[in-house]
């Protein structure tokens, strides 16, 4: 059983009083378009580019996500149609980092049009090989004479930098300056909304800190490798089955040496992302006597988390939760 701190209560407090801030901001300030004006086109390849981009643009913007729910990011492929809509567009919204292995068909096609294309991970500094890496990784990633050697270290590159509240900022703030680039009459609106949204990040950054300085344990295990930047940002460290990619089934010989970490490590939980194939990391649980629990990457969010009003804020209190549960016991 968990014991929740008081103090956690005050950092929910802030962060639903923001939210609430932002809907009711909508009183204040008419934020839908001018009558002759039509929304803002946003086509992105992430559900947390299209939740900030939605968030900071408000009514002005019409945000489409390319990636079906339920479709992995990493095995996504444009058709030769949807690449011609979002030529259609105003903006195109990218992670970068290696995450979209097929984005460059995209910017291809994207050259001769007005389309502002923003890669929202420009700037943030990667992990790569797992040790932080300074180096201008959107240039390797987007060399089209670059070795096999330098592909494969580009594909080491770990896309997931939105799991640190902090850089998700840097990537809120970038889609902002964006949406003030082509739509520079409704600067105000979408400077409003970018500082609630930096309001409520930097809360989260902050409930994240305190909650998880406090755990008894600093390690945890996942299916596969996406929380690199998280665990870094607030002193923990992730093992995982799989790379930053899920890859092969692991060998008899690879599930052994799991379990055997598993338990050196007194580990109580597995944690799977709910898009992922849950059978490797159940069987290694059951050899192993540890539990299933689930937690986000948000790459991909279901139709029914997304009905059920489930944004990044929300689906980061849920990892909180999972986290906290996962390394107190």
């Amino acid at each position: 059983m968990i014991v929740i701190r008081n103090k956690k209560y005050l950092f929910i407090a802030i962060i639903i009083f923001l939210g609430i801030l932002t809907g009711c901001s909508t009183k204040d300030i008419d934020k839908s378009p001018a009558l002759n004006q039509e929304k803002i086109t946003i086509y992105t390849t992430l559900y947390v580019l299209a939740d900030f981009a939605e968030k900071i643009g408000g009514d002005n913007v019409e945000v489409l996500n390319m990636v079906p729910s339920g479709v992995s990011e990493h095995d996504y492929e444009p058709t030769a149609k949807e690449i011609v809509e979002v030529s259609q567009g105003d903006l195109f919204i990218y992670n970068g980092a290696g995450l979209e292995v097929w984005v460059q068909k995209v910017l291809n096609n994207l050259n001769e049009t007005s389309v502002k294309q923003v890669n929202a991970s420009e700037g943030i500094a990667v992990i790569y090989g797992g040790h932080e890496d300074h180096e201008d990784h959107d240039e390797l990633a987007e060399d089209h004479d670059s070795t096999e050697e330098e592909e494969e270290e580009a594909a080491n590159i770990d896309p997931h930098v939105w799991l640190n509240p902090l850089n998700a900022l840097k990537q809120a703030e970038r889609i902002k300056d964006a949406l003030v680039a082509v739509d520079p009459s409704w600067e105000e609106i979408y400077e409003e909304n970018y500082f609630l949204l930096k309001e409520r990040l930097l809360a989260l950054d902050e409930l994240y800190r305190q909650e998880l300085n406090e755990v008894a344990k600093k390690e945890f295990f996942v299916s596969h490798s996406a929380f690199a930047y998280l665990a870094e940002e607030y002193g923990l460290e992730e093992h995982s089955i799989s790379g930053i990619i899920p890859g092969a089934e692991p060998s008899p010989k690879e599930m052994i040496g799991f379990v055997e970490e598993i338990k050196e490590l007194n580990i109580k939980y597995i944690l799977v992302e709910p898009t992922d194939e849950i059978k490797i990391s159940q069987v290694l649980a059951d050899q192993a006597g540890a539990s299933i629990e689930e937690l986000y990457a948000m790459a991909s969010v279901s139709n029914a988390d997304i009905a059920a009003g489930k944004d990044y804020f929300t689906l980061m209190e849920a990892n909180l939760e999972v986290l906290l549960k996962a390394l107190s016991e």
